[in-house]
This record gives structure tokens, sequence and C-alpha cells, in this order.
């Protein structure tokens, strides 16, 4: 395999600074690069994530051809996009659930997905 071993590493600790920089008050937030730039774990994450895919499908357009490549980049995308709703729907879901059975409105204020559970049709049209 022509895996970049280095561009996983670097991905993981962007994953690792998205994480501590959502504890509230942590020690090791602070070692983040949100405190010492424009930018936090996020950002260092995307741009990581989209250099690797240049590297990926860039070759595979320039050694299989340009429809072969933008297909296979698009089934990619297809597969992300399909995972991101998939794991909102399990996360809205789970959110609703708490807040119900166990008698927290406040959760779906604090989750910010009130406005959906309210008018469902109406904010997933404004989205």
């Amino acid at each position: 395999s022509q895996r970049d071993l280095r561009l996983d590493l670097f991905r993981g600790f962007a994953n690792w600074a998205i994480f501590l920089g959502h504890i509230p008050d942590a020690v090791l937030s602070w070692f983040t690069t949100r405190n010492y730039g424009f930018s936090d774990g996020a950002d260092l994450f995307v741009f990581i994530s989209g250099y690797t895919a240049t590297l990926v499908f860039g070759r595979m357009m320039l050694e299989r051809g340009f429809l072969i490549g933008a297909t296979r980049l698009m089934r990619r995308v297809w597969q992300l996009y399909v995972a991101h709703l998939l794991i909102f729907l399990v996360y809205t879901v789970a959110v609703h659930y708490l807040a119900h059975n166990f008698d927290v409105p406040h959760l779906m204020d604090q989750f910010n997905v009130r406005n959906l559970m309210d008018h469902p049709v109406e904010t997933l049209g404004e989205g």
C-alpha cells in the first residue's frame, strides 16, 4: 500500500484537538492550536483530509483517466454524505429519547435540536 501514515498521524492529532476543545475548562485544551492561531483542530482535520483526497483521487485521475477518478470521488462523497445523515439521525433520536424519557426537556435546547423537534418540516426545509 502507498498510504502515507504521516497524514493519518496528523489527522489523529487533529481529532484529539477537536475532542479536547470540546471539554469545558480542561487543562489539556490549552495545548491545542485554537489558542495560538487562527484555526483549530477541525480546520486542520479538513485541510489534511482534503490534501489526502487530492493525493488519492488525483493520482487515480492521472493513471485511469478523469472520468474514472471523478466517479470514484463522487462515490466517496456519497458514502460520507450518507454516513453524515445517519449519524445526524442517530444523534437527534438519542437527544429526543433522552429528553422525553428522562423528563429533561432542556436537553433539546442544550443540544440545539428544539426547532427540529417542534417544527421538523419547516426546519428541514430551511436546511
